[in-house]
């Protein structure tokens, strides 16, 4: 075999090399970019929590549902006589628009286990979850030990338009406080996820402030969730 042929050869095997691994880092990045977060922390001053993405009764993803555990609630909720917390979720038609905001979403208790404890409400008084617990339908001695044992299930976020969850606090027709979550599921890169996203909706996702940094969002998203 002379010469130029070997070049040829081994210039050919070089170059299918080459492709190869661009194409190996090409399916990498595509699964890691298509990976999603089947959750959502709501971090303010006033609610500290954490929204799933609803399940059937079989197990399988629900779209029209989520799960809403609330690990912290600001006391002012517990201390007013007329107290009550409501469910609403927002988003826009497209980037820029005006916020779509649905009524108040229909609601009730449930163990982490699926059993439900109360009937379906649009909104739940502080004397009202008082009264849960004394009936003792979990092993808890305050409000705030009721909520943190239980999930929020909350139906009607299906709409396409609709991308996070408010919770509000009202003391009668005043607000008391209120916090946001993305509703999941949703992109676990913070860079794809605001590139079709308006900013206010950016700022709710978990990861934004990494977004300059190379991450295995992927990973990320397991962690956050589990």
């Amino acid at each position: 075999m002379n010469r130029t042929i070997q070049l040829y050869l081994a210039l050919l095997i070089t170059l299918l090399f080459l492709m190869g691994c661009s194409s190996q880092r090409q399916s990498s990045t595509a699964a890691s970019s298509s990976a999603q977060i089947y959750c959502s922390p709501i971090q303010s001053s006033d609610i500290t929590g954490l929204i799933r993405a609803g399940t059937d009764s079989s197990g399988n993803f629900d779209p029209n549902s989520v799960r809403v555990q609330i690990n912290n609630l600001n006391s002012a909720f517990t201390s007013a006589n007329n107290s009550v917390l409501q469910i609403t979720a927002w988003g826009f038609q497209f980037t820029g628009g005006p916020t779509e905001r649905s009524s108040a979403l229909s609601f009730h208790f449930e163990t982490p286990q699926g059993t439900v404890l109360t009937g379906d409400t649009t909104s739940v008084s502080a004397s009202a979850i008082a009264g849960y617990v004394n009936q003792g339908l979990v092993s808890a001695s305050s409000i705030q030990g009721f909520l943190s044992q239980t999930n929020i299930v909350v139906s009607g976020v299906g709409s396409t338009q609709y991308k996070a969850l408010s919770l509000t606090s009202y003391a009668g027709s005043q607000v008391q406080f209120n916090a946001d979550g993305l509703i999941p599921y949703y992109d676990a890169d913070p860079n794809a996820y605001g590139s079709s996203h308006d900013l206010t909706l950016d700022q709710l996702h978990p990861f934004w402030s990494l977004r300059s940094q190379s991450n295995d969002w992927s990973t990320m998203a397991q962690q956050l969730c589990n």
